[in-house]
């Protein structure tokens, strides 16, 4: 059995994803449009949106930068090394 791997959101994908949310772009359809799992997509706005609010129809408010950020800090607690040198 596969061991699966954990492939990270990009700052590019997480901008696009925060683009499309602030459109009005349904979590199935941003998924679709950047070629990745709904569960992945749904995951990734919940869990870096947390403490930032909602807006007026209820939609997470998700920042790319924020989520980016949060994201490496993460990585670097559990000892992982950047990709590339500017994610340093």
């Amino acid at each position: 059995m596969e061991k699966k791997t954990r492939v990270s959101f990009t700052l590019e994908e997480r901008q696009r994803i925060e683009s499309m949310i602030k459109g009005g772009v349904c979590f199935a359809e941003i998924a679709r449009r950047i070629n990745r799992p709904y569960r992945s997509v749904y995951s990734e706005i919940w869990r870096f949106s947390a403490g930032l609010g909602f807006d007026k129809y209820g939609r997470p408010n998700y920042s790319a930068d924020e989520a980016h950020r949060r994201a490496l800090a993460g990585n670097r607690r559990r000892g992982a090394k950047p990709k590339n040198k500017k994610e340093a």
